[in-house]
């Protein structure tokens, strides 16, 4: 078993960024993928699963230097014949007070695992960017009457759907933030152009080298005040 989730406790604009992708981007996309796409996935931030499920599929040591562990999971355990299943519980993680920097590294970090995942799928991600394509329609006619009500529509319909997502799922960060939703729809645009070119990540302070498989080899260590300035700045944010 597997859950949707949602951003809460966003201290900063770079964490009401991050609520919105959850909310606006990530979520539905999810919902569409386990609806036309074929195959099995689960989501690492919560997972559920039987011991012996998963003993059979070689336990934790089988996926634990692959960059989307989470996936490898709920496609392996899939794979055996077991149903993965969606529930209909959301939970909250909390985001707290994100640097810039952060965000980035992290939202690299997940475009890549989508890379690895599902390389077939990640190239036609492109025609879900709606409000970027709607900017460079635009921009190609010159600021047209026409241009212009494209990028009028797309907004409009990216606000009408972070809406009504964050009515069903009672996400109150979302809905407070849907002023910001064409900025974070331009910044997960740039986030997917880079998440397909390189390989390399960071994750958790460690800058890491992803192999043509999705695994992960360690590349470079990050400095120790990198790696701990975010931690402090959320502490002092709490205090």
């Amino acid at each position: 078993m597997t859950c949707l989730y949602k951003g809460g406790e966003a201290l900063n604009l770079t964490a009401r960024l991050e609520a919105l992708y959850v909310g606006s981007a990530f979520l539905p996309s999810v919902l569409v993928g386990r609806r036309y796409l074929t195959g099995r996935f689960a989501l690492g931030a919560t997972l559920v699963l039987r011991r012996s499920d998963l003993t059979a599929v070689g336990g934790f040591g089988a996926i634990a230097d692959y960059l989307a562990d989470d996936y490898e999971l709920g496609a392996r355990i899939g794979a055996q014949g077991q149903r993965v299943h969606l529930s209909d519980y959301i939970p909250t993680t909390i985001l707290g007070a994100e640097g810039l920097r952060q965000f980035w590294d992290r939202q690299l970090r997940w475009a890549k695992c989508i890379r690895v995942s599902r390389w077939r799928e990640y190239p036609g991600l492109l025609i879900t960017f709606s409000t970027p394509l709607a900017m460079a329609t635009a921009t190609a006619s010159r600021f047209a009457p026409w241009g212009l009500v494209t990028v009028v529509t797309s907004i409009t319909l990216r606000w009408g759907v972070a809406w009504l997502v964050s009515g069903y799922t009672d996400d109150r960060v979302l809905c407070r933030s849907l002023l910001w939703l064409p900025l974070s729809d331009l910044l997960v645009f740039f986030i997917w152009c880079a998440g397909g070119v390189g390989r390399r990540v960071v994750w958790r302070g460690q800058r890491f080298e992803l192999t043509s498989e999705g695994r992960l080899w360690i590349a470079k260590p990050i400095p120790l005040e990198e790696v701990t300035a975010g931690r402090e700045g959320f502490e002092r944010t709490m205090r």
